[in-house]
């Protein structure tokens, strides 16, 4: 359990996953070939950013969609961006807008 939003990570990353499955839908240039995704993973901790202690919910996040990714061969994780940010709400937004305007993640969880 997640103890910010108190809800299972494995549900999150289900939930998530369904939005990429719906995406990958959509008919691809004509191509069998499964799309490639850029997934962002944003983690909004004051003491993680500060270094006060290892972040741990981003990259089981970033397990948890590669084991989705596995199981089901919907997209291929072409790769990942983590992130960790205070939780300060200019600084979050202004993450997230790099990471879907420079980075150019397809999805962020945050």
């Amino acid at each position: 359990m997640s103890d910010v939003c108190c809800e299972d990570p494995e549900s999150m990353v289900q939930t998530s996953a369904g939005v990429l499955e719906k995406l990958c839908r959509f008919p691809h240039s004509g191509t069998d070939k499964v799309p490639d995704f850029k997934l962002g993973i944003l983690t909004v901790s004051d003491r993680a950013s500060a270094g006060l202690y290892e972040d741990l919910s981003g990259p089981e996040i970033e397990i948890l969609m590669r084991g989705y990714q596995e199981r089901t061969k919907y997209f291929c994780m072409s790769s990942v961006c983590c992130e960790i940010v205070p939780d300060e709400h200019d600084t979050i937004v202004d993450k997230l807008i790099e990471m879907a305007d420079k980075e150019k993640c397809d999805l962020i969880i945050t």
